[in-house]
């Protein structure tokens, strides 16, 4: 997901864990995505041809995994809990191109 929505700042300290104190524990929900999508501002090109889709694609290139299903209704449901809080300076339209443009460059590798 960070590759697709373009979050430059996933590393080790940015990952938790929820505990609920008798020994069960979960992976905590994604945070720390302040540096994705659109945080340097809307790039002129949405082809998303970019460094983080060509590394996650040389990656994927070389693993067994299935891409889970990513639809234009799923990010367009993320968008509006994301951000019904927080004023948006860009439409939703050009996030649901920017993610899905991605997600077609990575997902034509395997050709599914």
């Amino acid at each position: 997901m960070d590759a697709i929505v373009r979050n430059g700042d996933r590393h080790e300290f940015n990952y938790g864990v929820l505990t609920n104190g008798v020994g069960g524990a979960k992976l905590a929900p994604n945070f720390d995505n302040n540096m994705s999508l659109f945080w340097q501002g809307i790039p002129a090109n949405l082809d998303r041809s970019d460094v983080m889709v060509r590394e996650f694609i040389d990656v994927y290139k070389l693993i067994d995994y299935e891409l889970p299903i990513l639809t234009e209704n799923l990010i367009v449901k993320s968008f509006r809990e994301a951000f019904q809080e927080f004023p948006v300076r860009f439409e939703q339209d050009t996030v649901v191109s920017f993610c899905l443009n991605a997600y077609k460059n990575i997902k034509s590798i395997k050709n599914y």
